[in-house]
């Protein structure tokens, strides 16, 4: 099926080869990049938008790639200023393919990006800026704040935790990862009179957060006057 497809791709490129129809028209890699090809002038063509359209179909169908897929994803799904529409009507069944694709290469392209230490260091910085802006932080306030107050919020994420909980699997790694990490940073914490070597137990007992239990020792209200690290003597 492949071999039909790629047959059918290279006389349509033939073809398109001997229209010179006037009007709009997009530029196409003949050999896409993805698979080996350059920005050459006899790798380019010129073709109208719904030729475009059908050979970027023909290449996915040849060769099946993520890459491809997304290219045809994007021939559906994006129109940018001054193109006419894409013939973005396809099947179903196409569809579900392609968003799955489409999927897996985002994934994979984000997965490598965060492997590349001065990407992932210059991400993070940046979004550490963003967060530590005073209008990203006030803006943080008042959503937590709206949330907090509403009833129907805090069921939904009492539920989920409960839900999470429940997973034996989930909560033994769970567990394991903070339990890593309390044993290097978090000194033992005492809840009013009593001992808890780890943070994941007191929100546990509580079926609270981790960040709430932090929240709630830092807190100077009288509601958690015993919520407190334990201090070395």
């Amino acid at each position: 099926m492949q071999e039909l497809y790629i047959n059918r791709y290279n006389k349509f490129i033939e073809y398109a080869k001997t229209q010179h129809s006037s009007g709009y028209k997009e530029t196409h890699h003949i050999i896409p990049k993805s698979l080996g090809g350059s920005n050459d002038s006899d790798n380019l063509i010129k073709i109208p938008s719904r030729m475009h359209f059908i050979a970027h179909w023909m290449l996915w169908k040849a060769h099946g790639t993520d890459e491809l897929a997304y290219a045809f994803w994007a021939m559906c799904h994006q129109k940018k200023k001054g193109q006419q529409n894409r013939y973005s009507k396809i099947n179903s069944k196409t569809y579900a393919i392609l968003k799955e694709q489409r999927s897996k290469l985002i994934s994979k392209n984000n997965s490598d990006r965060w492997k590349d230490p001065i990407w992932a260091k210059q991400m993070s910085d940046k979004i550490r800026e963003v967060k530590n802006r005073p209008e990203e932080k006030e803006k943080q306030s008042k959503k937590m704040a709206m949330q907090n107050s509403d009833p129907e919020f805090r069921k939904k994420i009492i539920k989920g935790r409960e839900k999470k909980f429940a997973n034996a699997e989930w909560y033994a790694n769970y567990k394991q990862i903070y339990k890593t990490i309390a044993t290097k940073k978090i000194k033992p914490i005492v809840v009013n009179g009593i001992e808890y070597s780890l943070v994941t137990d007191v929100a546990t007992k509580y079926n609270i957060s981790i960040p709430t239990v932090r929240q709630r020792i830092k807190s100077k209200t009288a509601q958690f006057k015993g919520w407190n690290y334990k201090t070395s003597l």
